[in-house]
């Protein structure tokens, strides 16, 4: 029955809710298993709502959490990152889960490009977010911003506006 596998790095934010609401509505025609993969950084009643929202959510999707702290001392975006990356690898491995889909997109990207160009970085980097880096792929990296908050609108999808994001202390915020 099922072909293949995906997994969706979920934040429990718009982006990838909109993502999961298109996956969930697509997966019995392609015929594919879908993992929610949620790291919680235990950061804030943020992480506590995101939970209890996927408690929620249809059994026929595979719910992978993993609780983590990082440390108040490291560069928090940067540490996180590593360790959302490693843990949806690992996750792929265990579970031989055929692909990885994050939710990023076009205004990420620019963001993304801003920050290297501040940066001086080297053209390599200047390639920004790629869309598809080992198994891990960004099938909405070409949709504005704009589109997910009207997709979101009109299908009425919940999601969670994480605390962190008006933080100005994290550079990406800043940016944006």
């Amino acid at each position: 029955k099922n072909k293949f596998s995906i997994q969706l790095a979920y934040s429990g934010g718009m982006d990838s809710s909109c993502l999961l609401d298109i996956l969930y509505k697509i997966k019995e025609e392609i015929g594919f298993k879908l993992f929610l993969t949620y790291v919680n950084y235990n950061s804030s009643s943020y992480s506590s709502d995101v939970l209890e929202y996927i408690k929620k959510l249809p059994s026929d999707i595979t719910k992978i959490v993993e609780n983590v702290k990082v440390a108040s001392e490291c560069n928090f975006e940067s540490k996180a990152r590593d360790i959302r990356y490693n843990i949806l690898k690992e996750k792929s491995n265990l579970y031989k889960i055929n692909y990885t889909f994050t939710a990023h997109h076009l205004n990420d990207q620019i963001e993304t490009l801003i920050m290297k160009f501040i940066d001086g970085s080297d053209l390599i980097s200047m390639l920004g977010i790629r869309e598809k880096m080992n198994n891990i792929y960004r099938p909405i990296l070409k949709i504005e911003k704009k589109q997910i908050v009207d997709y979101v609108s009109n299908n009425n999808i919940p999601y969670f506006e994480d605390p962190t994001n008006n933080i100005l202390s994290f550079r990406r915020n800043k940016v944006r």
